[in-house]
This record gives C-alpha cells, structure tokens and sequence, in this order.
C-alpha cells in the first residue's frame, strides 16, 4: 500500500535534505511520497465519482482528478535520478515544462513559453535547474495573476559565453520583494550547488527571475 506523507513529513524531508550530504536522494524520496499520496488521493475521487449520476458534477470531478493526476505525474517526474552522466537540457526541461503546465498552469488560464538552447549539464545539475523551474513556476502561477487574470509565464535556459542562464518571467501584476519563506530557502539552496547566484526584479509589468552558473 502506498504511504501517505504529510505536510509534517514533507518539510521534515526537506530539512534533511538540507543537511545530508545525500540530499538529492533524500528531495527525490520526499517527491515519492508525495506522487503516491496523490495517487492514492485520485482513487478515492475515482470511487466517489462512480456513485455520481449527474453529468455536470461528475465533469467536474474528473477535471479534479486529472488535475490531481498531472500533480502525480510531477511529483513523480522529480523522484527518478536523471543519473550522473551527460544530459541533453533539452531532453531533460522540456518534459518538465509540459508537466508544469498540465498540472500548474493551464487549469489557471495560464500560458507557458519555453526556449530551451543546446547543451548539456549533468544529471545533479539538471536536477538542480528543473527543482529551480518548478519553483518559480509555482510561485508565479500563485501570485502574478490575482484573481484570475491569466497571462504568460516565459522560460528561458541557455549557454553564453560558459555561463548558462535560467530566466523564468511573467507578464503579471507584479510583487514587492523577493520570493519568501521556505520557497526562498529552497532556491538558495539549489543556486548554491549550482555555485551560481539569483536575481529578482519586479515591475507593474510583470517579474523577472534570473539565475547565473558557470558552466
């Protein structure tokens, strides 16, 4: 039987990973668990829907369960090493890409354009590159569009001159300040082992994060 983790468990993981030396295997157990939590969420929402005669309720709760699902799916996504050789960028963002649209943004209205250049990295650093996406992808699907505005979350990943550039970018409303609490840690974090830096810019236009790592 799949084991449920909870809130709890997930910043405990977190933590952990922090301070062990291993601690890709320990974000990548944490993202485990969370897949199976959610797939065991989706059964129980598959059951319940059998009951269901009304044609209207039970659109909307298979619209959940996909959702639910697609949640699965990038949760899962993350749990499997990339391993440690060389790897295509290309080969490895995309998907994720496509994963955090399904799951994130277009239930919101939200669209996503990826450019993704040619090179590798590996299989730690990719890793590291894609936890960074998904974060800021995340974080700017729940504040740069409020109430429901819907927009264009951009992400670019490239090679200049043996530097490789992350910008995730958004035309929203806007924000005062960095991203903040465990979201900024995390991001710290993955910048240090990447041994590059973040930078954040914000306007009534839209915002701008930007990461830096040699190559």
């Amino acid at each position: 039987m799949a084991e449920v983790v909870s809130d709890k468990q997930a910043n405990e993981a977190f933590r952990a990973a922090n301070d062990d030396s291993d601690s890709s295997f320990a974000l990548r157990e944490a993202h485990h668990r969370m897949a199976n939590t959610l797939a065991l969420l989706a059964g129980a929402l598959r059951r319940d829907l059998s009951g269901v005669a009304d044609p209207g309720v039970r659109t909307i709760l298979r619209r959940h369960e996909r959702r639910i699902v697609d949640f699965g799916n990038l949760h899962r996504y993350f749990s499997l090493s990339p391993g440690m050789g060389l790897i295509a960028v290309e080969d490895y963002v995309r998907p994720l890409c496509e994963g955090l649209v399904g799951a994130v943004l277009a239930p919101l209205g939200i669209r996503c354009e990826a450019f993704i250049g040619e090179g590798a990295l590996s299989g730690d650093r990719c890793e590291s590159i894609g936890l960074i996406i998904a974060e800021l992808v995340t974080n700017a699907a729940k504040h740069a569009f409020p109430n429901g505005a819907g927009g264009t979350v951009r992400i670019d990943l490239f090679e200049r001159m043996d530097v490789w550039h992350c910008v995730v970018s958004d035309d929203g409303a806007g924000r005062c300040g960095g991203v903040a609490g465990t979201g900024s840690r995390i991001l710290d974090m993955l910048a240090r082992a990447l041994n590059g830096r973040i930078e954040f810019r914000s306007a009534p236009s839209g915002t701008v994060v930007a990461l830096e790592f040699p190559s």
